[in-house]
């Protein structure tokens, strides 16, 4: 029985030995192929992130106005439209007579004192009631000058601006399209917060408000967007390796 069971547990054995020494043996070709795919991947990671820009941005609400800055006329009195001599969108010179607003005590004549496109806040009408100082048109003037974006910037965030610093515009609601973008400057930057702890940063669009793909941009005043500025202008690469710095350096 003794010999039996040997005869038995000597070719598993054996086939044991043979499986494992093929099971040890890799090829060099597969080796050296292994490593190239792995060094080729590397590479192929690192060309990728150099090319991807991943810029350290601090981003905020914008409103755009002019250099130029555009006439409110508000109304001066409770009471309606007794006369309304304008359209919206219509060319008005300083001192043309805009409308009367009157009730049974007192009257309000509007002039504009600047020369320019009149924009109603609202769809005035004869007859229209209105309340003592409701804003009723936004004297555009002719000569506006350059276009500029005035943000707001928490104070805790303001320590990287810099004059010249580059700062994208977003119009659209949705923030990632890239069509919409405008570009502009740093210019000024206010040394003390308001009362809220924000500080005013002033950049500069130009004479022309367009996007980067030439779209030219229908402005009216107090139109509201997004506005990214990027404090550093990195790419995805150099992202990694000062993350890698900050690790080493704690």
């Amino acid at each position: 029985m003794v010999e039996d069971k040997h005869k038995i547990e000597k070719p598993i054995a054996l086939r044991s030995s043979a499986v494992q020494e093929i099971l040890g043996f890799v090829p060099n070709w597969m080796i050296r192929c292994g490593n190239m795919l792995i060094l080729f991947l590397i590479l192929g990671v690192l060309t990728i992130s150099y090319f991807i820009k991943y810029p350290n941005t601090v981003t905020c609400e914008v409103a755009l106005d002019t250099t130029e800055p555009s006439e409110n006329i508000y109304a001066g009195i409770d009471g309606t439209f007794l006369k309304l001599n304008i359209q919206d969108g219509a060319r008005v010179n300083s001192g043309n007579l805009l409308g009367i607003i009157n009730n049974n005590r007192a009257e309000t004549i509007l002039k504009p004192k600047l020369s320019g496109k009149v924009h109603f806040v609202d769809f005035w009408k004869i007859g229209r009631k209105v309340k003592q100082g409701d804003l009723l048109f936004i004297i555009m003037p002719s000569n506006h000058g350059p276009y500029i974006g005035k943000l707001k910037v928490p104070i805790n965030q303001t320590a990287k601006i810099r004059k010249g610093q580059q700062v994208r515009i977003y119009l659209s609601e949705d923030i990632m399209l890239k069509n919409d973008i405008i570009e502009s400057t740093v210019q000024h930057i206010s040394t003390v917060p308001d009362k809220d702890g924000f500080l005013s940063v002033e950049v500069k669009i130009g004479l022309r408000l367009a996007t980067i793909n030439d779209k030219d941009i229908s402005y009216t005043p107090g139109t509201i967007g997004k506005a990214e500025i990027i404090i550093e202008d990195l790419r995805l690469i150099e992202r990694f390796f000062y993350r890698l710095r900050t690790i080493f350096n704690d």
